[in-house]
């Protein structure tokens, strides 16, 4: 079973409110940096690249997630973390944002 994203299109900014530009969002199993699938199709027919590539607005194309938990780490261009967040649910109804506190300095 898989389980949507939360939103349609996530767009991700840096720590000063500016897009992340051609930066990466890594799916990982929780707690680890071990790399955890994430598909472009409801039906997981379809893998996603890990990382998931940022366009220039750093916007994130739609993914869907495998159920149980994910840690989600946001990269610059750079390769740099910009933030990161464990225990994110693959399930109907989870949400998911980074928030100011999850930016790493």
């Amino acid at each position: 079973m898989s389980y949507q994203a939360p939103y349609f299109y996530q767009q991700f900014f840096d720590s000063l409110g500016n897009p992340l530009s051609n930066g990466f969002l890594y799916t990982y199993e929780n707690l680890s940096t071990i790399p955890k699938p994430v598909y472009s199709d409801f039906d997981l027919l379809y893998p996603r690249e890990n990382p998931i590539p940022l366009d220039v607005a750093g916007i994130c194309p739609q993914y869907f997630l495998l159920s149980g938990f994910y840690t989600l780490t946001l990269k610059d261009r750079f390769g740099v973390t910009v933030a990161s967040r464990d225990w994110v649910e693959g399930s109907i109804g989870s949400t998911f944002e980074f928030s100011g506190s999850d930016y790493v300095s």
